[in-house]
């Protein structure tokens, strides 16, 4: 067994007072963090949940979720962290899916489940029975057989269960503040959420460091993220765009060591903006199955090479295959997919997982990336990728979130057809966007047809649903 003492109870021993987590006002070191694990893995056994069992959490960030996660692991039970926007509903077939004993839930979130049964993480607090000192003292985790469960976004298929280990989360981190050179000074802010592979590395990169993780979003006052004194942050496009278009808010980003930018390619006109206002932006590209980033463009390339996504990470490899996608591998790849009672492997027989991105490498090991193969479409035999036209219409300062998606057309066969969300609720018309986005794209790549986001799918950091939007845009598109 490849067992280590848990993270936390060693920083707990050297640096007790050390923060860990900074959460609204509050700040609670790696000592009181150590002691809360060790209640909630108390708790989980109090519960009879035994290890190797699927467990859900179905909760908003709090210090209380990070340590809930900390115990499952020590426990031997596998987490599997659920999106808090799914409906009860999806969240219920995701626990079917894999087959889930129970899920843990925070007391401001509601469900009832007809797949497993709910406990409130309030509830899982114990103190250690006696018999059982090392749950505080010297708990182990299992690296390689402690487990936890990531979905993949599921905006072009049914969400797919990733099987992680703690270790690929470990070599993940480990390759990553090399990278950085992040270090037990920096406070990494939490504004993804961790059932997201970019969100659980963030803690995992502050474990790995003896660092601190700040929970704070873009929805609370600019102040307290200065006040949490944090240094590196992640974050997706739409993110970064309402960073640059708020004074406020772009003050606290300037002094930032590191802004890690995922979540697809960035347009040319974001990253430029970004630049000019000194932010030390990283472009980055990452997945669920490597355990988040795989590659990363150093700041100071970024001017020069900004069309492309670094370089691999320390624990990744990257390779083109003769079809021009992008293949992976490394410590940080995940065990398979869970589906049916078992792990299905999602490696090839040389251990290269096939991510279904175009892209290329230059003889230095840069990554350029062209986009989803499989969300190619040909339009009067011409390959069209929607996110070129994305990454064009988001270089508009009016625009702040677009999906691409082909409709049917009976004279080229397909055309790309753009949804939109306007910011500050600007009025544009179809011919205005069509002008502006002249000078970015040849002429069969500007979209027949512009609609604003329906209204759920608008409102999210995350990826939206292709395969609904397809459908809204192909009924949109015959009705004219």
């Amino acid at each position: 067994m490849n067992a280590m003492l848990c993270p936390i109870a060693s920083h707990a021993r050297t640096t007790p007072l050390m923060p860990f987590i900074k959460f609204g006002d509050e700040i609670y070191t790696y000592e009181y963090c150590n002691a809360k694990t060790a209640r909630i893995t108390a708790g989980l056994e109090s519960q009879a949940i035994a290890p190797g069992e699927r467990i859900g959490i179905h909760a908003t960030m709090s210090p209380d979720v990070i340590c809930c996660i900390l115990a499952l692991f020590r426990h031997k039970a596998v987490p599997v962290l659920l999106s808090t926007r799914s409906t009860g509903l999806q969240i219920n077939a995701l626990l079917k899916q894999v087959a889930c004993d129970a899920c843990l839930l925070c007391d401001n979130i509601a469900l009832t489940s007809d797949a497993c049964r709910t406990i409130r993480i309030s509830q899982l607090e114990h103190e250690p029975a006696d018999a059982h000192p090392s749950q505080l003292q010297s708990p182990e985790i299992n690296t390689e057989g402690s487990e936890c469960i990531l979905f993949t976004s599921g905006s072009t298929r049914r969400p797919r269960a990733v099987v992680h280990t703690f270790s690929t989360f470990m070599q993940s981190a480990l390759g990553s503040n090399a990278f950085f050179a992040a270090n037990s000074t920096d406070c990494w802010q939490l504004a993804l959420p961790m059932y997201h592979a970019a969100g659980l590395a963030i803690l995992f990169r502050m474990v790995l460091a003896g660092g601190s993780v700040g929970i704070v979003s873009l929805n609370e006052e600019p102040d307290r993220m200065q006040r949490m004194n944090i240094t590196r942050t992640s974050l997706v496009l739409t993110q970064l765009k309402r960073i640059l278009d708020s004074p406020e808010w772009l003050a606290c980003f300037q002094s930032l060591r590191t802004i890690l930018v995922g979540g697809g390619p960035l347009p040319d006109a974001l990253v430029q903006r970004a630049l000019d206002h000194e932010l030390n932006i990283v472009p980055g590209y990452g997945s669920t199955e490597m355990a988040s980033t795989i590659t990363a463009l150093p700041h100071e390339e970024v001017r020069h090479r900004i069309h492309q996504s670094g370089t691999a990470l320390p624990g990744r490899d990257v390779s083109i295959a003769a079809n021009g996608e992008v293949l992976v591998k490394g410590t940080t790849l995940c065990k398979g997919y869970y589906q049916n009672g078992s792990v299905s492997p999602c490696r090839d027989a040389n251990g290269w997982f096939h991510t279904g991105d175009a892209g290329s490498l230059d003889k230095d090991g840069f990554l350029t990336l062209f986009g989803r193969k499989d969300l190619m479409f040909i339009s009067g035999g011409e390959n069209i990728y929607p996110e070129e036209i994305e990454r064009a219409l988001l270089s508009l300062p009016e625009i702040d979130m677009a999906i691409v998606v082909p409709v049917n057309d009976t004279e080229f066969g397909a055309r790309p057809f753009a949804f939109v969300r306007i910011a500050n609720s600007l009025l544009l018309s179809k011919e205005q966007i069509a002008t502006a986005l002249e000078p970015h794209l040849e002429h069969f790549k500007i979209p027949c047809q512009f609609s604003l986001f329906p209204a759920p799918a608008s409102d999210t950091i995350t990826k939206p649903d292709r395969r609904q939007l397809h459908k809204t845009a192909q009924q949109l598109h015959a009705g004219g």
